[in-house]
């Protein structure tokens, strides 16, 4: 197929990410794959104890992302953002 892996769970053939366990398309190389995905949010304090913030006021406005494959539910990034951020592009493929 042509495919090359960019992460645990996310390949990209010469045009669209793909999920690595089920194929399924998640849009054009040239866009965030993030803005196809499922998005699950939570508090950041549920990742685990090292996480628990004593600040309340704080931790009200962060949390944890998860971006997940529409078709399979597998699981391809996660962020730790402020609740009004924007998702995060981090990933930018050079098609020259």
């Amino acid at each position: 197929s042509g495919a090359v892996r960019a992460g645990d769970a996310l390949y990209r053939d010469a045009d669209h990410w793909l999920c690595g366990n089920c194929g399924h398309e998640h849009g054009p190389v040239t866009d965030n794959f993030k803005d196809s995905a499922v998005i699950r949010r939570s508090p950041v304090d549920r990742i685990g104890p090292g996480f628990a913030s004593s600040l309340p006021a704080f931790a009200a406005r962060m949390e944890f992302r998860e971006f997940l494959c529409g078709a399979c539910g597998v699981r391809f990034d996660t962020e730790i953002a402020r609740t009004d951020d924007s998702v995060l592009h981090d990933l930018t493929i050079d098609r020259q």
